[in-house]
C-alpha cells in the first residue's frame, strides 16, 4: 500500500477511535511523533571531530562527508563552515536528556 494511502487508512482509523477512547488517541499520538524523530547518525565524538576538522580546515567537506557516511548537505546540518555546531550537532551532543554533555579528556595508559 502506497504510504499516503496508509497514512490516510490510519487517519481513519483514529478518528473511530477517538470516538471510542479519546485517552487511547493521546497516547498514540505521541508514539508516532516518538517514530518520526531522526535517528542520529553520528556520535558526540565524530560531531567533535567535524567540528574541529572544520575549524582547523585541515579537510575538505566532502572528504570528510564520505569518511563519515554522510551527505554534504548532512555534514552543513550538524556543523558551520566556521566549525561550530548547528542543530543536529547540538541534538547529538544533548543526547536523550537534553542536557549538553560533559566531554573529558581521554586518559593515557602507561
Amino acid at each position: 500500500m502506497h504510504s499516503l494511502q496508509y497514512t490516510k487508512a490510519v487517519l481513519g482509523q483514529l478518528k473511530n477511535l477517538e470516538r471510542k477512547n479519546p485517552n487511547m488517541v493521546v497516547r498514540l499520538a505521541r508514539v508516532i511523533n516518538n517514530l518520526r524523530e531522526e535517528p542520529m547518525s553520528l556520535t558526540t565524538n565524530q560531531v567533535l571531530g567535524l567540528a574541529e576538522a572544520m575549524k582547523n580546515r585541515t579537510a575538505k567537506p566532502s572528504e570528510l562527508a564520505k569518511e563519515l557516511g554522510i551527505t554534504i548537505p548532512t555534514l552543513y546540518n550538524y556543523v558551520s563552515e566556521s566549525g561550530e555546531l548547528r542543530s543536529s550537532g547540538l541534538k547529538v551532543m544533548k543526547g536523550k536528556r537534553g542536557r549538553l554533555r560533559k566531554i573529558a579528556p581521554e586518559r593515557s595508559r602507561p
